[in-house]
C-alpha cells in the first residue's frame, strides 16, 4: 500500500498565517517572528506581521514553506506554555508534601480532564523536572481585548474619506496556560499566570484571583490553602536587582525612583546601550544625589527605585524580570509591598526556572 501522503501547499499557508495571528494576538515581538522567517527562508522576511503573512503566500518551495512552518509553531507555542507569566512565590513552605499530592491526585484523575480547552480550569500536563520537583500546568480560555486596524474599505464612505487609519479593540479568546511549581527539596511553591503583558492590570487580578479558587478547591483544606493569602514581599529585590555586580551578563532596562526630594523620575534604556546604571545620564543624575550637601555636610543620598525592568544577557536568548510597584506604594503607611513578578522571553523549564531562581535567590 502507498504510504506517501499528498501535501497541501496551501493548508501549510494558512496554518503559517494562524500562528502569526497567535503571536500577534499574543504581543510576541515582530523582531522575534522576523527571525523565525530568516532562518527557514534564508534571510527573506518582512517588515510587519502582513508582509510576513504575505511572504509565506509567495513562497513556492515546499520544503522551505513545512520547515517555517515546523519552525514557527515549535517558537509560539514554546512561547504560550512558558512566557509572558505573572509570579508569586511561597517559601518555607511545610505542607508542600501534602499539597504536591494534592495535585498528584488532582491530575491523574481522567475525569477532570475534558478533551478540549474551555473557561474552566483543567489539567494540561505535569512533569516530574528533577528529583523532588514537579511542574503542573493547567490550560484554560480567556478573552482578551486586541487592538486591530480596520480597513478603510470595510467602512462607510462618509466615514471612511475623513481617516487615514483607523483602530478597534476587538475580544478574543485566547488558550491560556497558568502553572504550579512545587520543590520538595526547598520546601518552595510558586505559581505562574499567562499574559502578564497582555493582560490590563484589572484582568491579571481577575486571573490570579480564578486560578487561586480553584487551587483552593483541588487542596479542599482551608488551613493549608490559606499560604496563598501570604506569598513573599518581593519590594526588596528592587534595590537588589539595581545593586547586583554591572558587567555584561545583566543590565536595568527601565527604572521608576524617586529623588530624597521626592521628585519622581521615569528612564528607558536608548539605543543600543545595555545598561541603564552606565549610561551617562543616569549616572550623572545619581551622582548629582549623592554629592548633595547641607552646610557643607554631604548627606550621603541615594535614590529610591520602586519599579525596575531587568535582562539577563545570555548565548541562548536573554530573559527579562520586572518589578513594579508604584510611587503609592513607597508612602503606604504599611510600607512598600510587592508580591508578584512579570517574567518575559522564556521559552523552556530550564529558562523560566534561570528567572525563577534571580527571584528566589
Amino acid at each position: 500500500m502507498n504510504t506517501n501522503t499528498t501535501i497541501n501547499i496551501q493548508d501549510v499557508k494558512d496554518e503559517i498565517s494562524y500562528w502569526i495571528d497567535e503571536a500577534i494576538a499574543r504581543e510576541i515581538q515582530l523582531f522575534e517572528i522576523q527571525s523565525v522567517f530568516r532562518k527557514a527562508l534564508n534571510g527573506l522576511s518582512g517588515r510587519s506581521f502582513d508582509d510576513l503573512k504575505l511572504r509565506s503566500q509567495n513562497e513556492t518551495d515546499e520544503k522551505k514553506l513545512l520547515d517555517l512552518s515546523a519552525r514557527l509553531i515549535d517558537f509560539v507555542r514554546s512561547h504560550i506554555l512558558f512566557d509572558d507569566k505573572l509570579v508569586s512565590l511561597f517559601p518555607d513552605m511545610q505542607s508542600a508534601t501534602q499539597i504536591n499530592q494534592f495535585l498528584q491526585t488532582y491530575f491523574n484523575d481522567n475525569k477532570n480532564y475534558s478533551g478540549q480547552i474551555t473557561g474552566n480550569y483543567q489539567p494540561f500536563e505535569k512533569n516530574d523536572l528533577t528529583n523532588g520537583v514537579f511542574f503542573y500546568q493547567f490550560c484554560i480560555v480567556r478573552e482578551v481585548n486586541i487592538r486591530q486596524e480596520i480597513s478603510t474599505s470595510n467602512l462607510n464612505a462618509n466615514i471612511a474619506n475623513q481617516f487615514h487609519n483607523v483602530y478597534g479593540v476587538k475580544r478574543i479568546p485566547l488558550n491560556c496556560f497558568d502553572f504550579i511549581l512545587i520543590d520538595l527539596n526547598n520546601n518552595k511553591i510558586i505559581t505562574g499566570i499567562d499574559l502578564a503583558r497582555v493582560l490590563g492590570k484589572n484582568e491579571l487580578n481577575v486571573a490570579l484571583n480564578s486560578f487561586y479558587i480553584n487551587f483552593r478547591k483541588i487542596i479542599n483544606d482551608t488551613a493549608i490553602s490559606s499560604f496563598l493569602n501570604k506569598p513573599q514581599d518581593l519590594f526588596p529585590k528592587i534595590q537588589i536587582f539595581y545593586d547586583e555586580v554591572k558587567d555584561q551578563t545583566n543590565g536595568v532596562t527601565e527604572i521608576n525612583f524617586i529623588t530624597p526630594a521626592g521628585t519622581a523620575h521615569y528612564e528607558k534604556l536608548r539605543g543600543k546601550s545595555k545598561d541603564l546604571r552606565i549610561a551617562p545620564y543616569h549616572e550623572k543624575g545619581v551622582e548629582g544625589v549623592k554629592n548633595e550637601t547641607e552646610n557643607g555636610v554631604l548627606l550621603n543620598n541615594d535614590i529610591t527605585p520602586y519599579k525596575i525592568g531587568k535582562k539577563y544577557y545570555r548565548d541562548i536568548g536573554d530573559i527579562e524580570i520586572h518589578l513594579k510597584s508604584s510611587y503609592l506604594a513607597l508612602h503606604s503607611t504599611n510600607g512598600s509591598h510587592l508580591y508578584q513578578a512579570y517574567i518575559y522571553a522564556t521559552r523552556n523549564y530550564n529558562d523560566l526556572n534561570f528567572a525563577l531562581q534571580k527571584l528566589v535567590t
